[in-house]
């Protein structure tokens, strides 16, 4: 997903983020919108820059607040008064709680 909007949205101010990993470091960045997009950072050789894709997790309607990775599920909160649980190998929500 590196079409112009998403890359544009790097730049704008996140709302909550987190990092994973050791060897390969992944950045999650939650958004204003329910956006949550992760971009592997790990260091990269100069001909190899570029070359990560922007991936987005769909599924929140409102404000990401806070976010947490535990081995190998991504957990998020929102305004949108639910907190989710993301599958990052799959890339799907693997769950959904309601509060």
């Amino acid at each position: 997903m590196n079409t112009p909007k998403a890359l544009s949205k790097l730049t704008k101010e996140v709302s909550a983020y987190c990092f994973t990993g050791t060897d390969q470091v992944i950045l999650y960045a939650g958004y204003a919108d329910g956006l949550i997009l992760m971009r592997e950072i790990t260091k990269m050789s100069e001909e190899k820059k570029g070359q990560h894709p922007i991936k987005p997790l769909i599924g929140h309607l409102n404000k990401i607040n806070q976010m947490l990775f535990v081995k190998d599920s991504l957990f998020s909160a929102s305004q949108d008064c639910t907190l989710r649980e993301w599958n990052v190998k799959d890339e799907i929500c693997a769950r959904i709680f309601k509060f």
